[in-house]
């Protein structure tokens, strides 16, 4: 998909996760994606010009940045991720609500605990190569 929009693939992940809601700033994306703040200003510029995402200050606090979806290319993705939409819907049209109900909760705790051993890898594990160790005052 990202080689059809022209795009790093890390851009189109950044855009799933901002068009979710599961990453709105700079710093939640940066968490998500294993990135520093600073490359996630380079990936956000470039889906700028690219006309994929755009910046706002939070009305509630200046110093908040939030990251929305541009509508802009919504139709040329739509039309990229049709065939696998249409293909997605006739399967789970079989499944039976049994079916349906073990997925849903396969798929919910699968990312509670990806989320639960991220965070703690980030906590107790090796800092990230570009980013200086914790101190104790911080955490």
């Amino acid at each position: 998909m990202a080689d059809q929009l022209g795009v790093p693939a890390n851009d189109l992940h950044c855009l799933n996760l901002v068009t979710a809601g599961l990453a709105v700033t700079p710093t939640q994306l940066a968490e998500r994606m294993g990135m520093t703040t600073g490359a996630v200003t380079k990936m956000l510029d470039r889906m700028e010009r690219q006309r994929l995402v755009r910046r706002e200050h939070d009305p509630q606090d200046r110093r908040r940045i939030t990251v929305h979806a541009l509508p802009d290319r919504a139709d040329e993705l739509a039309t990229l991720y049709q065939p696998m939409a249409g293909y997605l819907i006739d399967h789970i049209a079989r499944f039976t609500d049994d079916h349906l109900r073990l997925l849903t909760d396969f798929a919910r705790t699968s990312r509670e605990i990806a989320l639960r051993e991220a965070a703690q890898l980030r906590r107790d594990g090796k800092a990230h190569s570009t980013r200086k160790p914790r101190s104790a005052a911080t955490e």
